[in-house]
């Protein structure tokens, strides 16, 4: 993960922990650009762009978030208000997910699994429910009544 400079941070934005808004000081623009899974990207600087949720987190506790997961609380992606956000492992992060077994990916649900170590890739689907039932029905397929 890339280092976040927190003094550069507070050169460039601001933060409000109770909206969650990220606010660049040059111009008064709130950060509303989002990346391809839907969270918000805050442009600091030649070219790099960083999540907002972490300079939210690094600019509220004043220290770069370094090699910790952030898990937004509600699952809203762009929800960066402090009281939502929190450091969790990876299997943590993972369980606090939604559906189990699917990722919204270009617009699109894939539902997908692994199993003895192996990729298990089930199908794209316009409708998380629909690609939620797609891996329960998978999953009932590969571990019968053990499939959570």
């Amino acid at each position: 993960m890339r280092k976040i400079d927190v003094a550069t941070l507070n050169e460039r934005v601001m933060y409000d922990p109770e909206s969650g808004d990220i606010t660049y000081k040059a111009s008064g623009k709130v950060a509303k650009s989002k990346d391809k899974d839907g969270y918000i990207r805050v442009s600091i600087g030649n070219g790099v762009r960083v999540l907002g949720h972490r300079v939210a987190w690094a600019l509220y506790h004043n220290e770069d978030p370094a090699n910790t997961q952030l898990d937004h609380i509600n699952r809203v992606k762009d929800d960066n208000r402090i009281q939502n956000l929190r450091v969790a492992t990876t299997s943590q992060n993972a369980a606090n997910r939604g559906c189990k077994g699917i990722r919204k990916r270009y617009g699109k649900w894939v539902a997908q699994s692994k199993h003895k170590g192996k990729h298990i890739h089930i199908g794209v689907y316009d409708c998380p429910l629909i690609a939620h039932m797609a891996y329960r029905k998978c999953m009932r397929e590969i571990h019968g009544e053990y499939a959570s």
